[in-house]
């Protein structure tokens, strides 16, 4: 923006990106420079317009399933999302976790999960299969998680979480699923997934 000579201001407009996703309230700062003058300064809050739906499933809740991992609540898993998790070494396809969320509204929801166990070890895996499935089982995105490092990409009320993907949803369900790792005597953690439109 330049100020036109003999001016003490000048208008300016905001193109705001608006998207689908949730993003809260953000802080846009605004500077001002000009040769022979002192630099000025200013920021705004921009506010987004779209509502936060979120949901969150423990692997004690309703929508947790697992076969062939094992339960831990113990002093090594205490800061797990309530103090527990799940665990799987040396499992083969047909063991696996599922967190299944349902009566979703249709569109696109950001994925995340979080697990404590033992952190930058040599027995958590490095390629966690976590993936997300439709309404008909079909796969809508799949991740490889290196559990060996703590989560550490979110905050939300005390615990940290890192994303899996985001992914549009339709026909109300979304299912997110943990297998077994491809490395040998490497564990998979399976403790809660949180999921936010």
């Amino acid at each position: 923006v330049t100020i036109p000579a003999g001016q003490a201001s000048a208008s300016f407009s905001i193109d705001a990106v608006d998207d689908v996703f949730f993003d809260g309230t953000q802080s846009v700062s605004v500077l001002a420079t000009g040769a022979g003058y002192i630099d000025g300064s200013d920021s705004l809050e921009v506010t987004d317009d779209e509502s936060a739906f979120t949901a969150l499933i423990d692997d004690g809740d309703a929508g947790f399933a697992q076969s062939g991992f094992s339960y831990q609540s113990n002093a090594q898993v205490a800061a797990a999302y309530n103090g527990d998790n799940y665990n799987l070494r040396n499992g083969d396809d047909s063991d696996q976790a599922t967190w299944t969320f349902g009566g979703l509204a249709d569109g696109a929801y950001h994925v995340m999960a979080t697990w404590a166990h033992q952190y930058d070890n040599k027995y958590n895996a490095t390629d966690s299969p976590f993936a997300m499935l439709d309404v008909g089982g079909n796969v809508l995105s799949s991740v490889a998680i290196n559990q060996k490092n703590a989560p550490s990409q979110h905050e939300v009320d005390g615990f940290f979480w890192d994303t899996l993907d985001t992914v549009y949803v339709a026909g109300g369900q979304l299912t997110v699923t943990l297998g077994a790792s491809a490395q040998a005597n490497k564990f998979v953690v399976a403790d809660a997934v949180r999921i936010e439109q």
